[in-house]
């Protein structure tokens, strides 16, 4: 019973790694690491085996390109919990090692539930010359990355952190996408963070796009915060161009679910001349008012409008 004790507290021993050396991922069999090497449940390039894995293999190509990145890498919770803790170290050695491994596996990394908060956190832990790296393996993979359940944190994460000039590659792939990008779940908060984030002129074309389809992304349940962010972010263009638009249907958004909170925000963030217009439309008969303000939705503009 002792030997067991003994060989039990061993077990548990050697399944703990240490905090003080660099996580080693082994690819192919192969293990490398920039000091002191690592064992600890690997980033490995196999996938479970089946009784049709020759078959897997011939139509590996066959794959789509997330699916192919995504077998390459894996990244438990707890390896994760260890490189965000090695990133956080004061030994910078350690966290040079680290960011190195996760830099020429970013993109792989960012495909899965555990490693996109590892790449995450590398972003945060880097300098601008790593950080701008990690963002180089996103290229080519935006739309990829804005559809990703996992990729989008770390592309929102890039486009909050980098110095614009080096995501204009963001705008640039996801250009004619917008209307899609905006009415999915994840897709809209990229944009946001692009109009959060990026000068007017480099999300012009991102916001022309948004602008040739507002009242249908205003009442979409994610499109509608695309808007919003224009209205809070965008230029006074943007804003007059979204006003006109949505003026003479206001009465009919103001009592929509969805669409009553971009008008709510046209409210807060346009100017006098727009906000006038807006208040004849919806005043323009006492009748027209009293339904508003008894309406679900409307009730909320009509207070916003009482406000301004």
């Amino acid at each position: 019973q002792q030997q067991q004790q003994q060989q039990h507290q061993h077990q548990h021993q050697s399944a703990v790694p240490s905090l003080q050396m660099p996580v080693v991922w082994q690819q192919n069999g192969a293990s490398s690491s920039s000091s002191a090497q690592l064992n600890m449940g690997s980033w490995e390039s196999s996938m479970p085996s089946t009784p049709h894995s020759s078959s897997v293999s011939q139509t590996s190509s066959m794959q789509s390109p997330s699916l192919m990145a995504a077998s390459k890498a894996r990244c438990s919770a707890r390896e994760a919990d260890v490189m965000v803790m090695q990133l956080r170290s004061k030994d910078m050695a350690l966290k040079r090692a680290v960011l190195e491994q996760i830099v020429s596996g970013a993109w792989s990394l960012a495909l899965t539930r555990h490693g996109c908060r590892v790449v995450q956190a590398a972003v945060d832990a880097a300098d601008t010359s790593c950080r701008i790296a990690l963002a180089d393996s996103l290229k080519g993979h935006v739309l990829e990355a804005v559809r990703s359940p996992h990729a989008n944190h770390v592309l929102q994460k890039c486009v909050a952190m980098l110095p614009p000039d080096h995501v204009r590659f963001v705008l640039t792939e996801i250009q004619g996408h917008v209307r899609d990008s905006a009415k999915h779940p994840f897709g809209c908060r990229v944009l946001e963070r692009l109009l959060e984030h990026c000068p007017y002129w480099m999300t012009q074309g991102l916001a022309m796009e948004v602008l040739g389809d507002v009242v249908d992304l205003a009442r979409h349940p994610y499109g509608n915060y695309v808007v919003q962010h224009l209205l809070e972010h965008g230029q006074a263009q943007h804003r007059r161009a979204i006003a006109q638009i949505l003026t003479p249907q206001i009465s009919r958004l103001a009592r929509h679910k969805i669409a009553s909170n971009v008008v709510e925000k046209a409210w807060l963030y346009c100017d006098d001349e727009e906000r006038q217009a807006m208040r004849e439309m919806m005043t323009g008969s006492p009748e027209e008012l009293t339904s508003l303000e008894h309406s679900n939705y409307g009730s909320f503009v009509v207070k916003e409008m009482r406000r301004r």
